[in-house]
């Protein structure tokens, strides 16, 4: 799991983390909904937060 999605976890169980012992391909995500959702606002808004959220997690890179 990327540190930065476990930070809070970490934190307020005083976890700590380590590097993989292998390496691990980069990973493509990918979403897929049917079409009838395409005009709906809120699916579109779904949409955006998650891709919002996948970025900015994304943003730094590996640590």
């Amino acid at each position: 799991m990327p540190e930065k999605m476990c930070a809070a976890a970490l934190v307020a169980l005083r976890l700590k983390t380590l590097p993989m012992p292998v390496n691990v391909p980069v990973l493509s995500i990918v979403a897929a909904w049917h079409r009838r959702h395409e005009p709906d606002r809120a699916h579109g808004w779904l949409r955006q937060q998650v891709q919002a959220v996948l970025m900015e997690l994304t943003a730094a890179g590996p640590r």
